[in-house]
């Protein structure tokens, strides 16, 4: 039985790898997409034909071989008009194309009611901090800030005494003390503070990732020989993304622990808290849509579970090599945004990971497009020898 890796050995960033692109089109669902330095955009699809291969297409070639939806139209002029290449920001043009409606009525409510959740957050965050700054420096700080208390003006008053003997002992006005921590709110915000009464929606991903491979274990037990590979690959690479997640929150706690203890080292805790969150991001990057994938498919069969493995394994990341050493070396394990051109756009990336024939694919249509597209465009499909 051939394992499949956990790390990408070619991409040497995670730029060079891809974002995810949260696209609708079923042929579609596993895209990457990397952006060059010149601006332009291509797309990585695995076995678009049901066999190894990752294809590198640009979009006009896409648009041509597959019935593009117009939400997938919709977001990828968003992309092209943000200039989108982080998960963070194309997570933010998926919610904006939702919420216009270009998924139906029910998805416009949902991704509405998301970033109302991620603003209401990060003013909950605020709040952590304020709180956590007020705790430390007086012993009335749970008086003050109860349901009870907050909304009279004496506790306000005198949680502006607070923070102003606060600001003092930092050797900055209180205007720029709040100033700050609006600045860290937002930044930590999708991480959440561990102390502020529930988790960012990032730490709530990471625990979604840590029961998936809690859950996938389980199959491993069930499972058909021939799934077993892909089985075991899911577990290992969902206890991976855990532990190295883990490690990053772990070091990032601890910064924004004592993060107002020196004002002098405000700016490089600023610089370190992006990084971190930037590396967080990346990590989970793809990852929501294999969770969301589980919670919306009926998992009571063995054919079942041959459903969810088979549909989830391609959409499942691999980290690349070289951010794993920068992992092991130091906490900040963004790659550079360098990305390495080995082919032209419409060809063959690389030998990829086999995925038996699934019955929602409908390859027979795709070879047909592909084909087509090929003698139009001179796209040629290219082997890269391992």
């Amino acid at each position: 039985m051939a394992s499949i890796q956990l790390i990408d050995p070619i991409a040497r960033s995670w730029y060079d790898r891809g974002v995810f692109v949260p696209f609708s089109t079923e042929e579609l669902l596993p895209a990457r997409m990397r952006v060059y330095d010149n601006g332009s955009r291509e797309y990585i699809i695995p076995n678009i034909t049901g066999c190894k291969g990752h294809y590198v297409m640009d979009w006009e070639t896409i648009c041509g071989m597959f019935p593009v939806s117009i939400y997938d139209r919709r977001l990828i002029e968003l992309v092209d008009e943000h200039d989108v290449d982080t998960p963070v920001l194309m997570r933010a043009m998926m919610l904006k194309v939702r919420a216009e409606g270009y998924s139906g009525p029910r998805e416009a409510r949902l991704a509405k009611t998301m970033i109302d959740d991620d603003i209401q957050y990060q003013v909950l965050t605020t709040y952590a901090f304020i709180r956590h700054i007020v705790a430390r420096d007086s012993a009335d700080a749970d008086m003050l800030f109860s349901s009870v208390h907050l909304r009279s003006e004496e506790a306000q008053r005198h949680v502006r005494m607070i923070m102003k003997r606060v600001s003092s002992k930092l050797g900055m006005h209180i205007d720029e003390l709040y100033t700050r921590i609006d600045i860290m709110s937002a930044l930590i915000a999708p991480i959440g503070l561990p102390w502020a009464g529930r988790p960012g929606r990032l730490r709530s991903c990471i625990s979604d990732i840590n029961q998936y491979a809690l859950t996938v274990s389980q199959w491993a037990e069930m499972c058909p020989d021939e799934l077993l590979s892909h089985v075991l690959f899911q577990r290992d690479a969902s206890r991976l993304i855990v532990q190295l997640c883990t490690n990053a929150v772990s070091v990032l706690d601890g910064m924004i622990k004592n993060v107002l203890e020196v004002n002098s080292q405000l700016g490089d805790i600023e610089n370190n808290v992006v990084a971190l969150v930037q590396d967080i991001s990346w990590l989970l990057d793809g990852w929501p849509a294999v969770i969301s994938l589980h919670r919306d498919l009926t998992v009571d069969t063995t054919d079942d579970i041959a459903d969810v493995v088979l549909r989830a394994t391609p959409l499942i990341p691999r980290i690349p090599s070289v951010v794993t050493t920068a992992i092991a070396d130091r906490s900040n394990v963004v790659g550079s945004g360098q990305v390495d051109r080995r082919v032209a756009p419409n060809s063959d990336w690389r030998t990829g990971l086999q995925v038996p024939t699934h019955p929602h694919n409908r390859t027979q249509h795709t070879q047909h497009n592909i084909q087509r597209s090929s003698k139009r465009t001179g796209a040629v499909r290219t082997r890269t020898k391992k």
